[in-house]
């Protein structure tokens, strides 16, 4: 019986040292999913539009059989606002990619003939272009400049009261575009930002008055500068 009894402790003592052996033991850890953290947060395709302010200097010279030729100088200015469309991507903190944009523009202006009683007119009334996009990002800031082709649409006017002939051209000329800006990442995928750019092309033109003389205007030039506001939409890579 005492054999019996001394067994039963001898159980009962073991299995309370095993029991608080597992009690000191040290809690399993509890493993979680690290946070995703966006790498890249400017890398995607945004969309957006630009509203601002535009200015420009251009002009031709008028060469007709009637009389001698005649150089125009015109500097309107205008409104400017339209949408782009791009994509790009970061590295570290380098950031590439390209751009389009259409951009509706009235830089209308009229000059007075100094050889006879008529009017020479130059507008320019859309731009459109394709660049390339080079920037440096830190934080919410993205600095940027940009280049590469541009397509405006020049159109050229005269009329003399006196005989009420008339001459007209209209046309895209294609050339090219600089700019620079930056741009602040409000939200995750909204981004507000400034630029401002500039827009030359040139071409030759012949044609006719409404008497069948002919007409040329040669040396046809735009130079348009414009400041905007942009704001996007970035459709980022996750």
């Amino acid at each position: 019986m005492r054999t019996g009894w001394l067994s039963a402790g001898v159980l009962v003592a073991c299995g309370l040292s095993t029991v608080a052996y597992a009690a000191d033991m040290p809690a399993k850890p509890i493993y979680k999913a690290a946070p995703m953290v966006a790498t890249a947060p400017w890398s995607g395709i945004y969309v957006g539009g630009q509203i601002g302010y535009a200015w420009s200097k251009g002009g031709y010279t008028v060469n007709q059989t009637t009389l001698a030729s005649e150089a125009f100088n015109f500097n309107p200015n205008s409104f400017i606002g339209g949408g782009h469309l791009g994509i790009q991507h970061q590295w570290g903190h380098f950031v590439l990619g390209i751009e389009g944009t259409y951009s509706g523009i009235n830089l209308d202006q009229t000059q007075p003939s100094s050889l006879i009683v008529s009017e020479r007119h130059l507008t320019t009334n859309g731009i459109a272009t394709v660049v390339a996009k080079a920037g440096y990002a830190w934080d919410q800031w993205l600095v940027y400049g940009k280049g590469g082709w541009a397509d405006l649409k020049v159109s050229t006017h005269t009329f003399t009261p006196a005989t009420s002939n008339s001459s007209d051209t209209s046309g895209w000329v294609s050339g090219y575009t600089l700019g620079a800006g930056f741009d602040y990442m409000v939200l995750r995928n909204v981004i507000l930002g400034a630029d401002f750019n500039y827009y030359r092309a040139s071409t030759d033109r012949s044609t006719n008055f409404s008497n069948g003389l002919p007409v040329t205007f040669s040396g046809i030039n735009e130079n348009v500068y414009a400041v905007t506001a942009r704001a996007s939409y970035l459709f980022g890579i996750p």
